[in-house]
């Protein structure tokens, strides 16, 4: 039909790659990439019982780089600077 426009709402499920949501990370700001954090936060509350366990299984992961290790350091860094 031309000339008209149909409009949908359609639910869909998607599941981000580790990529896909580094790379949404990267493009927040600042307020947004504290939000993040803050989020993380409460569910390493609510659904481990101990968060540094799941640091360790991250860091002891073959597929970890060290520009991954050292971003995780940074982020120790400059969050005990405050």
């Amino acid at each position: 039909m031309s000339g008209n426009k149909i409009s949908r709402t359609i639910d869909v499920d998607l599941a981000l790659t580790p990529e896909e949501l580094a790379d949404a990370f990267w493009g927040m700001n600042d307020t947004e990439q504290a939000r993040f954090f803050n989020t993380v936060g409460v569910i390493a509350q609510t659904e481990f019982t101990d968060f540094s366990m799941q640091l360790a299984a991250v860091t002891s992961n073959d597929i970890l780089l060290g520009t991954g290790r050292r971003a995780m350091e940074l982020i120790g860094e400059y969050s005990s600077k405050t």
